[in-house]
């Protein structure tokens, strides 16, 4: 009987773990509200700061962070879980979760997707994240470390989605401007064309018509008279002698 108590302790552990595993493979529908803390492990008052940030950011920039606050993970990769949650939840052109175990040391953890991220080069992505959640983990106060986690990430998720922007406005008004020069190039070719064209039908018909001038000219043209002395004489005529015909 006294060990009891154990056996039940273990118990308890290995259905909280076995739970805990379930409900990490199976996210369960989107929330209503950006900070999924089922448990209230986090305080009131933060947990309603957070969250109106976290809304107005959204609603306001199309940036959709969200917080997931759990007592424990259940030996399961943080980085794994945070992946996860984000993958089902995440939303709009950017999204971020923030994983939070707030008796856990090395919380919280941090998981970016959508289209914004993609379109950066994931060292740099990384090394901006990585430095959110060192900032964070500076805080001594684990409410303080999910504050501060998800106001870097929101803020930095918003500044890559403008560059974003820029970007892609930079590289549409690129193509817009290679597309018309090569309309250009295309027009002056087909006006070069015309052009060349124009000028052969122009010289043909100008050579036809002198060579066709030329043949009538020519055909009322005498030849040029060719002399014949008779025995050598230079000249032809009549002389003195007469011959007597009866």
């Amino acid at each position: 009987m006294k060990y009891l108590p154990h056996v039940c302790l273990v118990i308890l552990s290995a259905v909280a773990i076995c739970r805990g595993e379930d409900v990490l493979a199976k996210p369960g529908p989107v929330p209503e509200t950006q900070v999924f803390d089922p448990g209230g492990l986090v305080a009131a008052p933060v947990r309603q700061q957070i969250e109106s940030s976290l809304v107005a950011t959204r609603k306001r920039e199309m940036v959709d962070v969200r917080v997931v606050v759990m007592p424990s993970l259940g030996g399961v990769a943080p980085e794994v879980v945070a992946e996860r949650y984000g993958r089902a939840w995440g939303s709009e052109v950017a999204w971020a979760v923030v994983l939070h175990v707030p008796a856990d040391p090395g919380s919280p953890w941090i998981a970016t997707g959508g289209m914004v991220p993609e379109l950066l080069e994931p060292r740099s992505l990384k090394q901006s994240v990585d430095n959110v959640v060192g900032t964070a983990r500076y805080e001594p106060d684990p409410d303080a470390r999910v504050r501060v986690a998800s106001e870097e990430i929101s803020d930095l998720l918003r500044y890559l989605s403008h560059k974003a922007v820029h970007v892609m406005e930079t590289l549409r008004t690129e193509r817009i401007k290679i597309q018309l020069e090569q309309q250009d190039n295309r027009r002056s070719w087909r006006v070069a064309v015309v052009g060349i064209g124009t000028g052969v039908a122009v010289a043909v018909s100008l050579l036809a018509f002198l060579w066709l001038r030329w043949r009538r000219v020519r055909r009322y043209v005498f030849p040029e008279t060719e002399w014949c002395h008779r025995f050598g004489a230079p000249h032809a005529g009549g002389n003195d002698a007469s011959v007597p015909l009866g």
